[in-house]
């Protein structure tokens, strides 16, 4: 048992070359059987290793395992843009032209309908390692997309040159990412259990020099680079206090955590040679996947057969920054769960769950498209215990919707419209007013007033629904 327990911990290692713990599916739906049945609410009760996630101090409750498990997300939500009305389309001012004309763009602009489902492999294992009241776990999540899915985009105006729709913020690209976790735990005394562990998150350094000898030929480029990995990791802790033989409080505490790639490209234009306006650095710094800091109360009573979960869950997204690393005006948010579990006395368990994840993302009535939606989340599922050719094992599976309420969203009407430009958050004029015809000096009719080709203009409404189905394969030897 113990060797092959040191052969996952092992293969879980390898992987973490790659991993991409700033967010996964565990964070949406929720690490197990189990706790997707609850829907999430196992702060005070986490059983194997599943407890890295919800509470390292229920780790050294657990019992000596092996899971294995999988995923699969529906993501049925949607943005559907008003339509544009007449009068605000980016003119086409030739060579003197602030910004791409409407009807230019390489893509029309588009609802938001077609969003990929969510398919995920969970290993999971804990062992004592033959120390009393010692636990340690690993748990694993990789999405069958890969580990490693870097997606940006802008989230203004700026977007329409690219793919020219909107996107969800916090409920697609964000949790297609491999999560790699490790803890400990110590069983301090009969009623005091506590751990500490790791999300681990790799980094990276990006540097291009790209030469280009004729201007008037951008096909033939020279370029070299110089890329850096480094591996990064996110703190956890957590305590699980048992006041009573039938109440527990659990508290778990971590810390944030993303993906993010910075580097600069180096610009050479033409043979020239020593003059510095031959020369474009440009920055980069994109941070395509991040996960607040949150602390996690919960409380667990046995009532009989019945244990009765329930959590609260702050996370700090005050924090976050967008996929260009740009900070964002978003809320700090406060999420109750729900649990219960009824033992049967065949000692199988039904479970069901609720939750409320409110969005941290504010009215998005000026410049920015940031899309996200409060949830409601119910889940149900149960457990087995049985033999199989002498092996004890146990099958945990669980069923969830996720209702994201309708949000309407009208950008703000103005007398008069700020130049776009860094800094500015109001919707903004992308040709400003002063825009002149070189020829006359007077500044163009077309440019007057407001002219925008932001695809969140003049608005949109968002909603839909995700779903999940969750299996899980446990293997419970005695240690």
């Amino acid at each position: 048992m113990r060797r092959l327990l040191c052969v996952t911990f092992g293969l879980a290692a390898l992987l973490a070359a790659g991993a991409e713990a700033a967010a996964s599916p565990f964070e949406m739906y929720g690490a197990g059987g189990r706790a997707a049945a609850t829907a999430g609410a196992q702060t005070a009760s986490a059983e194997g290793s599943a407890a890295i996630f919800y509470n390292l101090g229920a780790l050294a409750h657990s019992e000596s395992s092996i899971s294995v498990g999988i995923i699969g997300g529906i993501n049925r939500s949607r943005i559907l843009l008003m339509d544009r009305p007449s009068g605000y389309d980016v003119p086409d001012l030739g060579p003197q032209s602030p910004a791409v004309p409407s009807g230019s763009e390489p893509n029309p602009r588009q609802d938001t309908t077609d969003i990929d489902s969510l398919y995920a492999f969970n290993l999971g294992a804990v062992t004592s390692f033959g120390i009393e009241n010692f636990r340690a776990g690993v748990l694993l999540s990789v999405p069958s997309s890969g580990y490693v899915d870097v997606n940006t985009h802008f989230p203004d105006e700026r977007e329409r040159i690219f793919s020219n729709q909107l996107h969800f913020t916090l409920i697609d690209r964000r949790v297609r990412r491999m999560d790699l976790e490790l803890g400990v735990a110590y069983k301090v005394a009969d009623w005091l259990s506590a751990g500490l562990g790791a999300a681990f998150v790799p980094g990276s350094g990006m540097n291009t020099s790209v030469f280009i000898p004729d201007v008037s030929d951008q096909g033939d480029v020279d370029v070299n680079s110089d890329i850096d990995t480094e591996s990064n990791w996110g703190l956890m802790a957590g305590v699980l206090v048992d006041a009573t033989d039938d109440l527990s409080f659990g508290l778990q505490l971590r810390n944030e955590v993303y993906f993010r790639i910075q580097g600069t490209n180096n610009i050479r234009l033409g043979t020239e040679g020593g003059e510095d306006e031959r020369i474009i650095e440009q920055e980069l710094d994109w941070t395509p996947s991040y996960s607040p800091a949150s602390a996690a109360v919960g409380v667990a009573w046995t009532v009989g057969r019945a244990q009765i979960l329930a959590d609260a869950r702050y996370e700090r997204w005050s924090d976050f920054r967008d996929t260009h690393s740009q900070p964002t005006n978003f809320e700090d948010t406060l999420s109750p769960r729900l649990g219960l579990e009824y033992e049967l006395e065949s000692g199988s368990d039904l479970r069901a769950g609720l939750g409320w994840v409110p969005s941290p993302v504010p009215d998005q009535t000026g410049r920015t498209n940031y899309v996200d939606n409060d949830r409601l989340i119910t889940s149900a599922g149960a457990s087995y215990t049985f033999d199989a050719f002498g092996a004890p094992l146990q099958l945990d599976w669980a069923l969830q919707m996720q209702l994201l309420f309708t949000r309407d969203t009208e950008k703000a009407v103005r007398g008069d419209y700020p130049d776009c430009g860094p800094g500015v958050e109001a919707l903004c004029d992308e040709v400003p007013d002063d825009t002149s015809d070189p020829r006359t000096g007077q500044p163009y009719d077309a440019a007057q007033g407001l002219q925008t080709g932001n695809p969140g203009f003049p608005g949109f409404t968002s909603g839909g629904w995700l779903g999940a189905v969750v299996l899980e394969l446990s293997w419970l030897p005695e240690d």
